[in-house]
């Protein structure tokens, strides 16, 4: 099976994670974590869920019980798993009542509204990135200047300069681009400078058309003064690690899956062996 094939199943599952096993004496910080991967857990597990049952074919033989065993790990341990993700990376960078501030911030009617249509975003986002690469990275790749993505004529300037202060106060632009080109670098694709400036400079855009009717004015006057709050920033800072590094946490939440589910009775197919393997390899880096 290519290599690429196996990457991008595994950022499917990574990504989705989008829109994250301590010691048996769970500690109170751990607790905050498992508390702050809860806290919008319905819409985690749904993505998780689509996700794993993509891979089910691909990934084991066929089998008559394999969505009920999908639906068994994410009721008793894709909470668990995600925790022992989160923890370490949440360690040292965010306290106990930074989760539980964050959390309490999180679960105003604002918050929850904004929250709903930034996973509605997500959705549109990967479309229009989608549609917007494909030629630019054609163009530099025959040595010619890619055009700039136009920005959506009905966007107000209010509306984009409130746009344009998330993007900066989250971070999600420069993380978006380093994910990219993380990913084809991962199957020996180094990205052209032309290309990496290309994608700096029209990746705002790209969300601002796809945010555009989605968010509301009042869900990016919400996010600003989120992010007036520390505990907020720092919750928010600390989460972009699973947006920095997919391949390698893609790689840990599949091979905890792949695990679990051969634990209760299902079977590797050659393709989920090799896939398997690729995932322990990664880890394997992450160790050195």
């Amino acid at each position: 099976m290519r290599k690429q094939v196996i990457i991008s199943r595994m950022l499917v599952i990574s990504l989705m994670i989008i829109s994250a096993i301590g010691a048996s004496a769970q500690s109170s910080f751990r607790n905050a974590v498992k508390d702050y991967m809860a806290y919008n857990s319905d819409y985690a597990v749904d993505k998780a869920r689509t996700a794993l049952l993509e891979q089910n074919s691909m990934f084991f033989e066929s089998s008559a019980n394999l969505e009920q065993l999908t639906a068994k790990y994410l009721e008793e341990r894709y909470l668990e798993d995600m925790a022992d993700i989160m923890e370490p990376i949440f360690t040292g960078k965010v306290t106990e009542a930074d989760l539980r501030k964050f959390i309490s911030l999180m679960s105003t009617p604002e918050s929850k509204l904004m929250a709903e249509h930034t996973q509605q975003w997500s959705e549109k986002f990967k479309e229009e990135l989608s549609a917007n690469i494909k030629e630019p990275f054609g163009d530099v790749l025959d040595g010619k200047e890619p055009k700039p993505v136009e920005r959506n004529g009905n966007i107000t300037p209010e509306f984009a300069l409130k746009f344009a202060e998330y993007m900066d106060n989250s971070g999600l632009g420069e993380e978006m681009v380093n994910v990219f080109c993380q990913t084809l670098s991962s199957v020996g694709m180094e990205v052209p400078d032309m290309f990496r400036n290309w994608m700096t400079n029209n990746m705002t855009t790209m969300a601002m058309n796809s945010a555009y009717g989605v968010f509301t004015i009042a869900d990016l006057e919400q996010s600003s003064k989120l992010f007036t709050n520390d505990s907020y920033r720092n919750v928010s800072k600390a989460s972009l690690a699973i947006v920095s590094d997919p391949m390698s946490l893609g790689s840990i939440v599949m091979k905890n899956y792949m695990d679990w589910m051969q634990e209760h009775g299902a079977t590797l197919s050659s393709t989920g062996e090799q896939a398997l393997l690729f995932y322990l390899n990664v880890m394997e880096g992450l160790s050195k």
